[in-house]
This record gives structure tokens, sequence and C-alpha cells, in this order.
């Protein structure tokens, strides 16, 4: 039986030559097995020829010099399919500053009750966008995240934030004792001549404050919730490294304008208190600034460790005008505050950038720690009821 593909050859055989008998179908076939094994003959023929243009094409692209008008596939990208390439191991530039810095963001327990709950604490926003507006990028850090993975943390980002808050910093509290760590492993690296730098702000400073002196009793308190200020510069000033990148009129800016930084806390360090602190004076010096609270009393504002120390402390709140607009607070948001606060922001996140840790040496990928997996939570909406932020991190 012929089948239908046949049939219709087999008609069109017949029409086209009308002198060919109608029904010679053995003739017919005997044509199609020809002409089939011809077309055989070509495709085994073409596919030769393909294989070799192929090799040959291989040949020639692994002879073509780097650098010549053939422009190269970016490593990791498939044209066929446009999928993305696997993360790969971050690139330092020649001259050792990293244009990727990674700084890690302490959490501390939730200042809240009932819902949401936060087993590993929160961060306030401002201070992420503190960093990022310097060009970092933020790691949160659990307050009490196993001892493993904490250090895992600490040893794969270029430096870390002790940011303010309300929390119990007391000897014993895992906050307490997470602050701690983290400025051993800033004083460790300084040891042997690494770069690893620290900032604390407000709450932060006292943490990294009290982890060096280790006396609770010069801990004391200020009347300086909610104001606005201006620094009054000590003699340790003048070899500041940290002032010494701050613009003069910003520098200018911040020493006369009262409403040049904003404060907000209760507890401090009296400067003759610091200054009888024995361990405080070897790792700090002189402070770099003082501040006076509602009282006149004057306080410690601003400090910077000695030369190969990099552990920075700031009584007042720098993130403050660049990310919190609680209408309530007297938060300065005019241009002079905003560049204080950006110059102390692009002082430290420098001082990130000349740490040679890398994810990798925590066994993690930049991807797997930055800040940028979580979302935030806007606590100001409906009148800012009993919280400071406008946006906070839960974890």
């Amino acid at each position: 039986m012929v089948n239908p593909h046949t049939r219709v050859s087999y008609l069109y055989y017949t029409r086209t030559v009308p002198s060919r008998k109608k029904h010679d179908i053995s003739s017919f076939l005997e044509l199609t097995a020809h002409c089939r094994a011809r077309e055989a003959t070509r495709n085994v023929m073409f596919r030769a020829v393909s294989a070799f243009a192929m090799i040959l094409a291989l040949v020639l692209a692994a002879f073509i010099a780097p650098g010549s008008c053939a422009r190269p596939v970016p490593a990791g990208h498939h044209p066929a399919t446009h999928r993305i390439a696997s993360p790969q191991p971050r690139q330092q530039e020649t001259h050792g500053d990293d244009p990727r810095p990674l700084v890690g963001v302490l959490s501390q327990p939730r200042y809240w009750t009932g819902a949401p709950d936060a087993p590993g604490g929160y961060i306030a926003a401002s201070y992420v966008k503190w960093l990022e507006a310097a060009g970092a990028r933020a790691v949160p850090i659990l307050y009490n995240d196993s001892n493993i993975t904490f250090h895992r943390k600490l040893s794969a980002v270029n430096g870390m934030l002790l940011p303010g808050g309300d929390s119990d910093i007391s000897p014993g509290t895992s906050l307490r004792a997470a602050g701690e760590s983290v400025v051993r492993e800033s004083m460790a690296a300084a040891a042997v001549g690494e770069v690893y730098p620290v900032w604390g702000t407000c709450m932060g400073f006292q943490l990294a404050a009290l982890a060096v002196s280790g006396d609770d009793a010069i801990f004391g308190k200020f009347d300086g919730p909610d104001m606005t200020s201006k620094l009054e510069l000590t003699k340790a000033a003048k070899s500041s490294r940290m002032l010494r990148s701050i613009p003069p009129d910003v520098l200018a800016h911040v020493t006369t304008n009262p409403k040049s930084i904003y404060e907000n806390h209760v507890h401090g360090f009296d400067p003759g208190d610091w200054k009888r602190d024995a361990r405080l004076v070897e790792t700090f010096g002189e402070p770099v600034a003082l501040d006076v609270d509602r009282d006149a009393r004057p306080f410690v504002a601003l400090v910077e460790g000695r030369a190969g120390v990099n552990v920075y402390g700031s009584q007042f709140h720098p993130e403050k005008p660049l990310g919190e607009w609680n209408p309530r607070l007297a938060i300065p948001h005019d241009e002079g505050a905003v560049r204080v606060a950006q110059s102390l922001a692009n002082f430290f996140v420098g001082e990130a950038r000349r740490s040679p840790r890398r994810p990798e040496l925590g066994g993690y990928t930049e991807d797997d720690l930055v800040m940028a997996n979580y979302q935030t939570t806007f606590v100001g909406k409906g009148g800012y009821v009993d919280t400071h932020f406008d946006e906070i991190y839960i974890f």
C-alpha cells in the first residue's frame, strides 16, 4: 500500500510528464529511492563541511590576540540564554582601596513590646542610609548570633558601626559582650597593621568606650535629649585625622552654628573622668571635641583612636540629618548639618575602604550578607508613636 506522502508525490510525477504511465508506480518508486540516496549523500557532505567550519572557527578564535578588534564576551555571560552568572569573588583595586566596602551594623534588642517579634533585634534604617550615602554597603550583624557566626561575619566585613539606641549595655548583657568583641576585633587587627575601623554613635560610642575602659563608674548622666548644638574643638583637633578630612567651611560651620549637630542622650562621659582613665587615654588620647548639655555641663562629643587605632566615636547623631524626619524632634536638615553628617560618613567609609577583608574570608558572598536581603518597616506612620525612627529593619 502506498502511503499518503508517496501518493501525492506520485500524482505530481504522472501529471508533470504525460508520457509516463499513470500506473507505473514501480518506476516512480525506483526514482524516489535514487533521489533519497542522493539527498542522503548531500546531507552527509553538508554535516562534514559544517563540522570542519566549526573546528576552523575555534582554532582561529584561540589565536586571536587580546585587545584585537574582536570583542570578548563578558565573563559569565551566556548570549543564548541570558542567564545571570554566579557571584564571583570581589576584585580589589590595585592601589589598595576597596571600591565596594562592606560595613557591619550591630543590631540591638527591640525597644517595643508586643508584635512584631524581633528575635535578632532591630537596626534603624538611618544608619544604613548614612553608610550608603558615602558609598558603603551595610551588613546586619546580629548582637545575639552564635559566637561562630558572629566572628565569621566580622571577618567578612571591612569595618563595624555600633549604632545608638536605648538598650541595656551593662556588664553581662549580650549587647555589651557583642560590642566588646567588635572593639577587640579592631584592636587585634591594628596590632598586626591591619585597618579595621569601628564607629560608635551615641550609645554605640558609649559601648565602645566602656569596652576599652571596663570601668562603668565613669559613665555619667547628662541632660542632652533632643537638642541641637555645635562642637568645641580641643587641642587634639589639630592632629585629628578625622577633622583633617573635613572641608574647612564645614568645620567652621560645625564649630559656630548651634544647629549643626543633633544630640539625644541621657548618659555620657565627663571630660575630667575621661582624662583620668588610663585605658581611655592610652587608646584614644584627649577627646577631639566637647559639647555641653542643657545645664552647661561639658561632655565628650567626638573621639578617635591614637595613631594605629581605628576606633572612632561621636556622642551626637550624624546619621539623623540624612535619614530621620520625625517632625516632633529637633533634628536639623539644613545644608550645613547635612554636609557635617556627610563629611563624617565619607571619612569613616574611607577608612573602611582601606581594609583588606573580603566576604570570602567568612565563607560568604557579598550578596549573602548585604542589608538588601531585608525590608524596612515604616514605624513613623501614624504620628511616630513610641518611636524616634522613621524606618527600622527587624530581625
